[in-house]
């Protein structure tokens, strides 16, 4: 019998360790109603709108399928690759009015999704598991630590950053007093073209 035992230990022992198996708290499936509002930062998505996707969220990504049969099989929804949650933001959408129950997912390359549940335990317990993978695939991947745009001013562009210019000429700057000086002004920068009386 001593023998069996060092031979089961030896078997034992050329077996791969196990990973950590993921938690109830970093895992979580089921239907949601989605919505792409931004593909990169400042650009809005080209289809903006509501489908139903199989959300499978597993291992700090959340992969976006049919329905749970195409998840089983591995068949993504249109082909598109699970997202990563690494330095993402989930929070309530509270400036969405349309629909009820809708929560907000800003990636970290800009993309930007609402997602409806079913009811307000749905959208809670969803964003309770997001945020929990969130930190956990940001401590994961080991990166440091950058102060998150936030997601309201990810949408900004540079014509809505820069203050206004003002118009200048060539003799200076542009004043415009009256009719009569616009009339003038204008006269002096189409001089080309005459003026029929």
């Amino acid at each position: 019998m001593p023998q069996s035992r060092s031979s089961e230990s030896a078997r034992v022992a050329t077996l791969p360790t196990r990973g950590p198996e993921l938690s109830a708290q970093e895992q979580m499936e089921g239907m949601l109603c989605r919505k792409q509002e931004m593909e990169a930062f400042g650009k809005k998505a080209a289809n903006r709108s509501w489908q139903n996707v199989y959300c499978v969220l597993r291992r700090g990504s959340l992969g976006f399928y049919k329905d749970a049969k195409a998840a089983s099989t591995g068949v993504p929804y249109h082909g598109e690759v699970p997202v990563s949650l690494a330095r993402a933001q989930g929070s309530v959408a509270f400036d969405y009015r349309k629909r009820k129950h809708v929560f907000k997912l800003g990636l970290q390359d800009g993309k930007e999704y609402l997602f409806q549940a079913k009811d307000e335990a749905e959208m809670s317990s969803w964003l309770r598991v997001v945020n929990a993978a969130i930190a956990a695939a940001s401590s994961a991947s080991g990166e440091p630590e950058e102060p998150a745009v936030p997601i309201a001013t990810r949408g900004m562009t540079r014509a809505m950053t820069m203050p206004p210019v003002s118009p200048v000429g060539a003799e200076g700057p542009v004043v415009l007093r009256s009719k009569d000086g616009r009339e003038r002004e204008r006269e002096k920068r189409f001089s080309f073209f005459k003026k029929n009386k």
